[in-house]
């Protein structure tokens, strides 16, 4: 019996594995016709496909290749930015990041050059930084990496909203935003105002772009690559054209309108102005003579040293203030100063000159306590007074001023004149061979008198002179214009015989003649002689200027200035200061194979080419 209970129980196990053994078969079966099926629905609906349908299925991944190739090279090329709007101006219109871009880097250009250029002339004087030092901004850094500082004796700020410490990259940001608007406003008025480019602006234009593409050429490059290199991803000849054009006529626009302020100064305007403001219009002359502290003060320095170090320099101005004269200044001047300065004042007595000076002169050379006497009708001449300026550390500076000569209108009238100059050299015939021009005294004497003969004999007239001059003169700095010297007057900083023959009793418009000075001989031509006084015409461009600026900042106004797009000017930024790093490795890499001398210019910088490089700056 247990046998046979055994043996059923193990049939009864084997019917059950046999059976799920079928039901998976039957299942693998199932699942094995269910996905037949699906592949002949898809082979049927492929059959039953049309040619469009198949074409677009082939044809959709080439289009999304080749769309991805339009944007790349769509952004290669700057579509975007000249595209996308960087500012938008208050009178609607607006400008392309290209063009922003443009400003941007043109203000780069201009000072990193300028840097360049006075590091150069002056870094063997005053050692390196001295670009740094006249300009303010340092070529060998980007202007995101240096603090703004504004150039000697000019008024440029940034904006309060780019912080307590800006930078030249801010300084170029706000810059480049009213630049902008500007041009952009001020074209709109001018072509409202029938304003356009006349035959001779056409030319500079048509010129300026072939010197361009010159320079392109020599580089290798065509003038929209090099244009795209030095002035932004999105720069073309075309768009080049039109900012050229804006600038242009905005510029006849607002030079039309410089005058037309001119010539609303009425001569009652003048006469209220001077009465209101007599010592900005008029000039008075002093001796004077300083003394320096001989102390050097620190934290350390007590007040008691301070005060016995003042009242002992103070002892020396009263001393001399007692003793002067405008007779003896000069050799109490040399017995006072230093022994380092004795030779100074011995052999210049413009050391203690102030010779027709300004209430602003005086106030800044001094003190303002020092130009309200000097202005004062109280003071008269011979009038002393010793003025004292105190420094930060205590210690006290001591002046002796001297009156010579009243306050008065400066009646000048200024000159405009054209020269040629021959130079004369001690030893000319050393300078043979040299990149000078230099002659004996006889041969420059001739060569004036040959020339001025010429001119007298050919067609003596202005034009004819000036096509002399930039062919003839030897004088650097005005061949270019002519031989023009423009606004002269009697203070003007000109040696002693220039200005002699220029104001000499009786002289008028077209005379000519020939001078000797310690540059040689110069053949001087009188152009022009002004139809007002100095003083007059100084408080008519004070008023025709203040008139003029409130017009250009209406243009402008504070209230309704540019709003500008903040992700393509901080795109912008960052793009130039690449541009800057390149300029920089580049000046560099020059600079230790070629030394000191040659300095590059950063509108002339061109990268290689490469792939990689292009894209960074597309960047």
């Amino acid at each position: 019996m247990e046998d046979e209970k055994k043996t059923g129980q193990e049939l009864s196990k084997q019917s059950s594995a046999e059976r799920a053994r079928e039901k998976r078969k039957a299942s693998v079966e199932e699942a094995a016709r269910k996905q037949a099926e699906k592949e002949a629905r898809r082979a049927a609906k492929k059959a039953n496909e049309s040619k469009a349908h198949k074409r677009a299925r082939i044809l959709l991944p080439i289009c999304i290749i080749l769309l991805a190739l339009l944007i790349f090279f769509g952004w290669f090329f700057g579509f975007p930015n000249r595209a996308f709007t960087a500012v938008k101006v208050a009178d609607g219109s607006k400008v392309n990041v290209a063009e922003y871009e443009y400003y941007y880097r043109s203000l780069y250009n201009y000072y990193s050059n300028m840097s360049q250029q006075y590091e150069s002339y002056y870094g063997s004087y005053y050692g390196t930084g001295a670009g740094a030092m006249v300009t303010g901004f340092d070529h060998t850094k980007t202007p995101a990496n240096q603090k703004f500082t504004a150039p000697a004796g000019s008024d440029l700020s940034v904006d309060k909203s780019y912080g307590k410490e800006p930078t030249w990259a801010d300084y170029f940001e706000q810059t480049s935003i009213e630049t902008a608007q500007k041009y952009t406003a001020t074209y709109n008025l001018a072509k409202k105002a029938g304003y356009k480019m006349s035959k001779a602006e056409k030319r500079e234009l048509s010129d300026f772009i072939e010197d361009l593409r010159q320079t392109a050429a020599d580089n290798n490059y065509s003038l929209d690559a090099y244009l795209r290199t030095n002035y932004g991803r999105g720069m073309t000849e075309g768009l080049l054209k039109k900012i050229y054009e804006k600038q242009t006529v905005a510029g006849d626009f607002l030079k039309d309108k410089q005058k037309e302020y001119a010539d609303k100064v009425s001569e009652d305007d003048i006469t209220a102005e001077y009465k209101a403001n007599p010592q900005d219009y008029t000039k008075v002359s002093l001796r004077y003579f300083s003394f320096s502290p001989e102390l050097t003060a620190d934290d350390k320095t007590k007040d008691e040293e301070i005060t016995k170090a003042n009242q002992k320099l103070k002892a020396k101005a009263d001393a001399m203030l007692e003793k002067a004269t405008a007779d003896n200044f000069s050799s109490l001047a040399v017995e006072n100063a230093a022994e380092d300065y004795k030779s100074y004042y011995e052999d210049n007595d413009t050391y203690t000159t102030m010779a027709d000076a300004s209430y602003e002169t005086i106030s800044g050379s001094v003190s303002k306590k020092a130009a309200d006497w000097a202005y004062s009708a109280d003071t008269k001449v011979g009038d002393k007074k010793v003025f004292a300026v105190k420094a930060d550390t205590g210690l006290k500076s001591y002046f002796v001023l001297l009156k010579t000569k009243m306050a008065s209108k400066d009646n000048t009238y200024p000159v405009s004149i054209r020269q040629i100059l021959y130079m004369v050299s001690d030893d000319a015939e050393a300078t043979e061979g040299s990149e000078s021009t230099t002659h004996t005294d006889a041969e420059a004497k001739k060569l004036a008198q040959d020339t001025l003969s010429e001119w007298k004999n050919s067609s003596p007239t202005d034009a004819h002179f000036a096509e002399l001059a930039t062919a003839k003169t030897e004088d650097t700095g005005s061949a270019e214009n002519g031989g023009l010297y423009e606004n002269v007057t009697p203070t003007s900083s000109y040696v002693p015989e220039f200005l002699d023959w220029c104001f000499e009793a009786g002289r008028k418009v077209g005379d000519t003649g020939i001078i000797k000075t310690d540059y040689g001989y110069h053949i001087m031509y009188m152009k022009e002689i002004a139809k007002e006084p100095v003083w007059k015409s100084t408080i008519r461009e004070q008023l025709s200027t203040k008139a003029y600026t409130d017009y250009e900042n209406s243009i402008t106004k504070a209230d309704s200035l540019a709003e500008a797009s903040g992700h393509w000017t901080k795109r912008v930024r960052s793009r130039v200061e690449k541009f800057a790093e390149r300029v920089i490795a580049n000046m560099n890499a020059s600079n230790s194979t070629a030394g000191a001398d040659s300095m590059l210019s950063a509108e002339n910088i061109v990268s290689d080419g490469s792939a990689e490089e292009e894209a960074a700056a597309a960047e």
